[in-house]
């Protein structure tokens, strides 16, 4: 792979090379009457040391369809900044552009082994290196590059303090015309606590087809427990379609079914469909990737069908790489009852949840919060609270550390391990709880 270094003359290079960094050179396109080309033509001078510089240059350039010049931009960010991830897949994508299929294929393939790679870029590369296969394969492509997938199989261990969901209340209160009474709850429907074996199994596959791209997970998850009241079984299926995943702009498609198994019983089911527009924009060193879209969800309890409601809301995410990764998730929508005689008839819902994952030596460390509101229309109960509106606010943490192991014998799993916490409040007493849980294990991934 060749490095371009045709950039401004030796003189310029020379009284450039000692002097510092002007700040406008690490800021991206203005917006001003200028045209683009004017502004990256008169700071050029000043920004031969800015790797900053010539990445916005190369990124523009990449919009403008002009892959070799972005290429030769690119090529000298990196020799400035040769570890910036975002950089380097801005290279990828130009030698793409530009015909270069090898040494894109090359950079794609390193950047993918690496262990902590966050997975919306993962996805990303993945269909990435089946285009660049596609594009230098002759004739109809095989499955065998024409399809990626992989497997994850995880085994954990580890304790819970409320394994059937009760609430933390001892006592509920029952609200008649005349007299309240309080009375206990049974052992029963008090929090239970205990060990736990949790084994999960994940399928991914990802199929590119020309510029656009399905992505489709399957997961299953079961959980035993000392009682069989407190085990269940999961089971979760995702499809998307991509519309263009490297382009600055796609919409995306997404259907879901779930379904959850308690105690040996069939508790919840619900199918999920919904679509968002995403647009990529960047921003000094960080890439990030933002989306608004709609969610429609049926959602079924077989054993309390008067439960059974239709989700209908909004959904906006932002998705942020630089050296770590966030994701920020915002939705807010309405569950209508679908038995008018529901207990709390519709319910307004939004729920706020961030994901960040870093690096931090031989470990990665992702940590997830999340808090949820949920307000009834109707009254819930006249024996509780005299019919109040119910009221519910819930908060979750997860914070997990993984590592490889030099384990080559036993397939050099990942060790895994993560705590959680979870506490709802709400104006009624019977909703009120809280949960602790730590586990750890082992996790495998083919290939």
């Amino acid at each position: 792979m060749a490095i371009g270094l045709g950039w401004g003359s030796a003189a310029a290079q020379t009284s450039a090379i000692h002097a510092p960094v002007p700040p406008q050179c690490e800021q991206p396109l203005p917006v001003e009457t200028l045209s683009a080309q004017e502004h990256f033509t008169n700071l050029e001078p000043l920004c031969l040391r800015s790797a900053g510089y010539y990445r916005h240059y190369g990124q523009w350039l990449l919009q403008q369809h002009n892959p070799v010049a972005a290429t030769e931009a690119l090529e000298r960010s990196l020799l400035l900044d040769p570890d910036h991830l975002g950089t380097q897949l801005d290279y990828a994508q130009a030698l793409l552009a530009a015909g270069d299929t090898d040494s894109a294929f090359n950079i794609l393939g390193t950047l993918r082994a690496m262990p902590d790679l966050p997975a919306h870029l993962a996805a990303l590369m993945d269909f990435q290196l089946l285009l660049v296969q596609r594009h230098t394969a002759s004739g109809a492509p095989t499955p065998a590059n024409g399809f990626y997938s992989k497997v994850m199989l995880s085994q954990a261990l580890g304790g819970d303090s409320n394994l059937n969901n009760a609430t933390t209340t001892t006592n509920v209160t029952l609200t008649y015309p005349d007299l309240d009474v309080s009375l206990p709850l049974a052992p029963a429907f008090l929090p239970q606590s205990g060990g736990t074996a949790t084994t999960a199994l994940q399928w991914t596959g990802f199929l590119p087809h020309e510029r656009h791209a399905w992505l489709f997970q399957v997961e299953g998850r079961t959980r035993h427990t000392a009682s069989h009241a407190t085990r269940y079984q999961q089971l979760e299926a995702h499809a998307t379609w991509l519309q263009d995943p490297v382009a600055p702009s796609q919409w995306i498609a997404r259907a879901a079914h779930t379904q959850l198994h308690w105690g040996g019983r069939k508790l919840y089911s619900s199918q999920r469909m919904g679509a968002q527009h995403q647009w990529l924009h960047t921003r000094a060193d960080t890439s990030c990737r933002t989306a608004a879209g709609i969610e429609v969800e049926g959602r079924a309890f077989p054993g309390n069908r008067t439960l059974n409601g239709y989700y209908q809301g909004g959904l906006l995410t932002l998705v942020c790489q630089r050296q770590d990764s966030i994701n920020v998730q915002l939705r807010v929508g309405a569950d209508r009852a679908r038995d008018p005689n529901r207990a709390g008839g519709t319910q307004q819902q939004s729920e706020l949840r961030v994901q960040w994952h870093t690096r931090q030596g031989a470990y990665d460390v992702q940590t997830e919060y999340g808090v949820q509101h949920q307000q009834d229309a109707e009254g819930y109960s006249p024996l509780l609270l005299r019919n109040a509106q119910r009221r519910i606010l819930r908060h979750s943490w997860r914070l997990e550390a993984s590592r490889q192991l030099d384990w080559p014998a036993f397939g050099s799993p990942h060790w895994f391990g993560s705590v959680e916490y979870t506490q709802q409040r709400s104006n009624l007493q019977a909703f009120v709880s809280s949960r602790s849980a730590t586990q750890t294990g082992l996790r495998w991934t083919w290939p």
